[in-house]
């Protein structure tokens, strides 16, 4: 959590979660292996919705940013 980037991709994907839950439950490291695998695996995922618009994989926040 003290890389920016990895800190921004959290604040982006699990930002509620992480506020509410951050002080009730050590969730951070959960949290972060789910970032770590949908970035790894983002390229499958983001191949399964090509061509479809509604496709929930789409509205995955971390998908939505170019950089």
């Amino acid at each position: 959590m003290t890389n920016p980037d990895i800190s921004e991709a959290m604040k982006l994907c699990f930002g509620s979660i992480l506020d509410v839950w951050n002080k009730k439950c050590a969730i951070n490291g959960t949290l972060l292996l789910l970032l770590s695998s949908m970035i790894h695996h983002s390229d499958f995922l983001i191949g399964q919705a090509a061509g479809k618009a509604i496709h929930p994989f789409m509205t995955i926040p971390i998908f939505q940013q170019s950089e």
